[in-house]
């Protein structure tokens, strides 16, 4: 494939840098402009000419046209409702690295470190904040969908699966609803029934869950969550029962019963980030006193 772009689209590939069921993304620069300091993203849909597609790839533009924050991908450059070729553009950010590859590397910052994780999720809770407050629900946060700058924040992208308050979500035939690890239940059906803010709590929770264990999230929560009880799987220390409790108001299965929105969820993150001072951070095989009974 050449570098060339359809006429009107003032861009030129330089490489490709990923791809997915329903986009491509390449690195590109303007037409007609030296390389500078400054980098870009193309991201086109795969599926040009399908309506269905189109309908739902303008709906994640104006979604995104929407939210200004440091904590959410901005659009520079985007194509019209009307162009045959569908695709917006956005700053590629040096440097950054998916949640999902810092959740497997051996030299990941989160793994039992609760605090740094703490941390993380209160600035994603920020972004999606100001996301909400637009009215539209992500659906699909999940480790593939968070990039993580150098200086460990957070950028939330892909708002292909967004559901817009007041709105018909969107969502292909063929094709699943988010990453079923990650998703609520209430957004399995893709159907019409109206995800609220609280579809997104539960995807921080499962995002906490393997930030801090180093694995990918559990398919369904289940009564003590089954063999990857929190007893098994974390330590039994002061700063593991700070995401204990929290992942136990987030990784509900009713909707009703999670932490009630991001900013709750930020104010919570926020406080036991604080309280999670310890004099050594955890590492396997260190012995701690045993978990005091609370009533």
């Amino acid at each position: 494939m050449g570098n060339k772009l359809p006429e009107h689209v003032p861009w030129n590939r330089i490489r490709s840098i990923g791809e997915g069921g329903q986009a491509h993304v390449y690195e590109v620069k303007r037409e007609n402009e030296a390389s500078g300091d400054t980098r870009y993203a193309l991201k086109q849909l795969s599926r040009q000419g399908h309506p269905q597609a189109i309908a739902r790839f303008v709906r994640e533009i104006e979604s995104l046209k929407q939210v200004r924050h440091t904590g959410i991908v901005e659009i520079v450059d985007h194509s019209s409702e009307k162009d045959e070729f569908q695709y917006y553009v956005m700053p590629y950010v040096d440097g950054c690295r998916t949640l999902d590859s810092l959740i497997q590397s051996e030299d990941s910052p989160f793994k039992c470190q609760p605090r740094a994780v703490l941390r993380f999720v209160a600035q994603c809770c920020e972004a999606l904040a100001a996301v909400h407050e637009k009215g539209i629900v992500h659906r699909d946060l999940n480790p593939r969908n968070i990039l993580v700058r150098p200086d460990l924040s957070p950028i939330i992208i892909d708002f292909g699966c967004v559901h817009v308050e007041d709105g018909t979500t969107l969502t292909l035939v063929d094709e699943a609803v988010g990453a079923r690890n990650y998703t609520a239940p209430e957004c399995e059906s893709g159907g019409d029934a109206g995800p609220t803010t609280a579809a997104d709590i539960y995807s921080l929770g499962k995002l906490i869950w393997s930030m801090v264990t180093g694995r990918r999230a559990f398919a369904r929560e289940r009564p003590a969550y089954g063999d990857l009880r929190l007893s098994r799987v974390l330590p039994d220390h002061p700063q593991c029962w700070l995401l204990t409790d929290i992942l136990k108001r987030t990784i509900r299965a009713d909707p009703i019963h999670r932490i009630p929105s991001a900013l709750d969820l930020r104010q919570v993150s926020d406080v036991l980030a604080a309280q999670a001072d310890s004099p050594a951070p955890w590492r396997p095989g260190w012995s701690y006193p045993a978990r005091p009974h609370r009533t």
